[in-house]
């Protein structure tokens, strides 16, 4: 119910704003250009969003290749391995549970027990189609720790005595801000006919403000940059220009672009134009086959959450009170690309 008493029924996900606020069209018109994407699929309930994202060849990171309801699993991510945990949480069961937990890319896994400390390699696992496949079997309350040594510089490549891998720093990165601010303030109010109570809600909408940085002598924290600030959230474009020559190309199996950090911000990536996969966990892109003989424009835009605006306005309280310094945001470290032959 919004405050001239107009009652809108959402029958749809995307259909109708939150609110009346005349925006209906707006998001129908984003919402059908969304739909006519060729990496967008729609789906008539949630039950269907799995088989849809297999037909589209997306497929988690760790998955059972049987179905299976007891086992919990976590994975996560360091420069140095990934971490599986598997918990079978069903603990009032009388009976163990066996099967196979299949990770994205070709890993050696190792067994870490929790209460001595000890590493052991695991017993029963095998890589297939890029993959590494791993037996478990675990009683019920019972967890299993397994650390994933990566074979290379990227987990889906293998590590053989025949693979060469260069890598070619990335430099002369230039950075503009899309700092995002508050703007108009917008009041609502409705009123709850049964118990007489009037809520106000306010809202502001967002003003785009361009920040440009120039050319970076290093890839730092947006916070540490001068024509930046500590105060800024929003989104960051990265580019710069690199050179291959055709030897390079020929001679490689894979051409991958690294990043040491996002800073916790997602990012998304184009080569020459065209805009190609990220993996978040490595910080990786794989740039085989868009690579060109002599200069490769490389445009990295990396996101940020609007926590240090929040703290410029005022909201240190509740959610930052935890947390009360100002984020790092950008891509910081070093970018480089990695160069497999």
């Amino acid at each position: 119910m919004a405050n001239d008493d107009v009652l809108k029924i959402n029958e749809g996900a995307a259909i109708r704003t939150g609110s009346n606020n005349s925006e209906d069209e707006a998001l129908a018109a984003v919402t059908a250009e969304l739909k006519a994407l060729t990496n967008v699929k729609e789906v008539e309930s949630e039950e269907d969003a799995y088989e849809a994202l297999q037909e589209m060849g997306v497929r988690p990171r760790a998955e059972y290749t049987e179905a299976n309801t007891k086992i919990l699993p976590v994975l996560r991510s360091t420069d140095e391995a990934d971490y599986l945990y598997l918990y079978h949480y069903m603990y009032e069961d009388e009976e163990d549970s066996s099967g196979q937990v299949s990770v994205d890319g070709v890993f050696t896994p190792y067994v870490i027990d929790t209460w001595s400390g000890e590493v052991a390699e695991a017993e029963n696992y095998h890589s297939e189609d890029g993959r590494t496949l791993i037996d478990y079997t675990l009683a019920p309350g019972e967890t299993l720790l397994l650390a994933l040594r990566k074979e290379a510089a990227d987990a889906s490549v293998e590590n053989t005595t025949e693979t060469q891998i260069t890598e070619q720093p990335l430099e002369g990165w230039t950075l503009t801000v899309d700092s995002y601010e508050p703007g108009e303030k917008i009041l609502r109010t409705e009123k709850n006919e049964e118990t007489g109570v009037e809520t106000t809600e306010a809202a502001c909408t967002t003003e785009h403000v361009s920040l440009d940085a120039g050319e970076l002598k290093e890839l730092i924290p947006w916070k540490d940059i001068s024509e930046v600030g500590e105060t800024v959230s929003g989104l960051g474009t990265y580019s710069t220009v690199f050179t291959l020559d055709k030897e390079a190309i020929e001679n490689s199996r894979r051409i991958l672009f690294r990043a040491d950090s996002f800073c916790g911000g997602t990012a998304a990536l184009w080569i020459n134009g065209t805009q190609v996969p990220v993996n978040m966990d490595r910080r990786s892109a794989d740039l085989t086959g868009y690579v060109q003989e002599g200069e490769n424009t490389l445009e990295v835009r990396v996101s940020s959450s609007l926590r240090n605006k929040m703290l410029d306005v005022g909201y240190e309280q509740g959610w930052n009170i935890l947390t009360p310094e100002v984020a790092d945001y950008g891509m910081t470290g070093e970018a480089r690309l990695v160069i497999v032959e």
